[in-house]
């Protein structure tokens, strides 16, 4: 075997091509995906909490409201009657209007109204009264267009709440007309002791004195006329349906306030939630193509049956990893990229199961491959492949052994009987495509496993691998456990990387992404494992329940 290390350029991903890990904003198809995968949060919230709000209300008493109207009028100008009323200052109405309701909440116009309803049996603790101007504001200002109180009364009896709003409404009125009227007497009596001044001192006599008689005698004709601004306009009658509760409208509320709930805690869950939903999340991660989707295989069936490429070569495994050989060739396996790793984030995620019948479908389509398992911390090519592990990467870095004397032959049931005893170097010198492969194994576990992956003479033997097979696949440890891929990323063109989508989490993702992004090796693509599809005609993954072919359903 040849040293071509030193004619050899390492192929470094140019920055502009390196997985950036973007933050982008949620779009639009995003929220609807969101929303979707959540919907049923979103309905039972938006069920439960219009059923409650319905039940709710039915269970409350109903409650009854009477409303009075008050009419707010400006007094006739005594001074000037041939005229009608004086000018009404907006302002001022808008503070008389405003202030009915916090008179009408004071003790002493409860105790007026108290008096009132004497007799009549109704009693105001059981009532609860308000009081708001009754029409809009206008456009232009923040004042009101109308000139109308609305006294509204809500209690449990009909005829009791119209009863109170009455006697709220008259009892105000009376309050009104008895303030304005003492006003005025306050007047005349200042105009009366002001008169008197006059008669005791009869050199003022003249024109000022005929003055004070005349306004004298306006404001006891004004006294007499005198109703507080106030009067009743519409008086209160007793309703015939309840006010409240109204289920129905209760019920449409809790409706509304349910989807916004459900709507809110459908986008926190997503927040919260770090599992990878969809290739798309893994694309907008890595920003690299998917090669294939892969069905999920635990490690009791790939152990116990073998390789599924192998042994069932029409099952839906096969076709799935056929069709990521086929998306690798396109990706220039062809030409430089000749070895290339496979990794993941994390154990677990099936990588050395994906190495294995990867390895088989290239075999299988004439490509002389061999397969290194350069995780020297948890071995499993050579148990996946029933191989001994007595040998391989670490005795040939240890001189223990040699190259050809390590790597064994992986049997394929449609080998013919007649290139059995065909040799490692025949095989990799001869012209033939013969439907066999190699793995040379871990070997026995070192003490140091970083030091040896990352040396120069693991170096020289992917090199010296990759000049006598076609395709040279390492098995490397996870991406996020160990620094061993990493190491490893400078020996070989290129780089596969395994998402599980069940195990893998969003957030070890975006630190894989940061780390694949500095590798001096090709970024070659993404395998999923564990996603159901449609595509490609397939049925469904039944994930742990089988393999569908097109002839029967073969059990894991």
């Amino acid at each position: 075997m040849t040293d071509d290390r030193q004619a050899r350029p390492v192929l470094e991903m140019p920055p502009e091509h390196r997985p950036p890990v973007l933050a982008e904003g949620m779009t639009l198809r995003d929220a609807l995906s969101v929303l979707r995968r959540r919907l049923w949060l979103v309905i039972l919230l938006a069920v439960v909490a219009a059923v409650g709000a319905y039940v709710v209300a039915s269970l409350q008493p109903d409650v009854y409201e009477a409303t009075t109207d008050l009419i707010y009028e400006q007094e006739l100008d005594i001074a000037n009657p041939l005229t009608g009323q004086s000018y009404t200052d907006p302002y001022l109405r808008e503070i008389e209007l405003n202030s009915v309701g916090s008179i009408l909440a004071s003790s002493d116009m409860l105790a007026r109204t108290q008096k009132r309803l004497e007799g009549s049996g109704w009693v105001l603790d059981e009532y609860a009264v308000s009081a708001a101007p009754a029409g809009d504001v206008s456009s232009d200002s923040s004042l009101s267009t109308t000139n109308i109180v609305r006294v509204s009364v809500q209690g449990p009896d009909p005829e009791g709440c119209a009863a109170v709003a009455n006697a709220y409404a008259d009892a105000f009125v009376a309050w009104r007309t008895q303030r304005v009227q003492e006003q005025i007497s306050e007047a005349i009596d200042a105009l009366q002791v002001q008169l008197e001044s006059y008669k005791t001192d009869t050199s003022k006599l003249g024109a000022d004195y005929l003055v004070l008689q005349q306004r004298l005698q306006d404001m006891r004709i004004y006294k007499s006329t005198a109703t507080g601004n106030f009067r009743v306009l519409v008086a209160a009658t007793a309703p015939a349906e309840p006010f409240a509760p109204q289920p129905l409208r209760s019920a449409a509320m809790g409706l509304a306030v349910g989807l916004f709930a459900g709507v809110g805690l459908a986008f926190l869950l997503e927040v919260l939630d770090t599992r990878l939903r969809s290739a798309d999340d893994v694309t907008r991660i890595l920003q690299r193509p998917i090669l294939g989707r892969i069905p999920e295989m635990g490690r009791e069936t790939a152990e116990a049956r073998g390789v599924m490429t192998l042994r069932d070569p029409e099952s839906v495994v096969a076709d799935a990893f056929r069709l990521v050989r086929t998306n690798l060739r396109f990706t220039s396996l062809e030409g430089a990229v000749r070895s290339f790793m496979v990794t993941s984030c994390q154990p677990g995620e099936g990588k050395s199961v994906t190495v294995a019948n990867l390895a088989a479908a290239f075999a299988l389509a004439g490509r002389k491959v061999v397969v290194v398992d350069g995780d020297l911390r948890r071995p499993r090519q050579h148990a996946l492949f029933g191989l001994s592990n007595s040998r391989g990467v670490s005795t040939v870095l240890t001189g223990e052994s040699t190259l050809v004397e390590s790597v064994q032959r992986v049997y394929i049931p449609s080998t013919d009987e007649r290139d059995q005893a065909l040799t490692f170097v025949a095989w990799a010198r001869g012209s033939g495509n013969d439907a066999r492969f190699y793995v040379l194994p871990s070997g026995p576990l070192p003490p140091n496993p970083g030091e040896m992956v990352s040396s120069h003479q693991f170096a020289k033997l992917i090199d010296d691998l990759r000049n006598e097979a076609e395709i040279v696949i390492v098995d490397c440890p996870a991406l996020l456990a160990v620094g061993d891929s990493a190491a490893l990323a400078d020996k070989v063109d290129g780089l596969v990387f395994l998402v599980d989508l069940k195990a893998t989490k969003r957030p070890a993702l975006v630190r894989a992404a940061e780390q694949v992004g500095k590798l001096p090796c090709q970024f070659l693509g993404v395998v999923l494992r564990g996603e159901a599809t449609r595509e490609a005609g397939y049925n469904a993954f039944s994930y742990g329940h089988g393999y569908r072919t097109g002839k029967e359903a073969v059990k894991p």
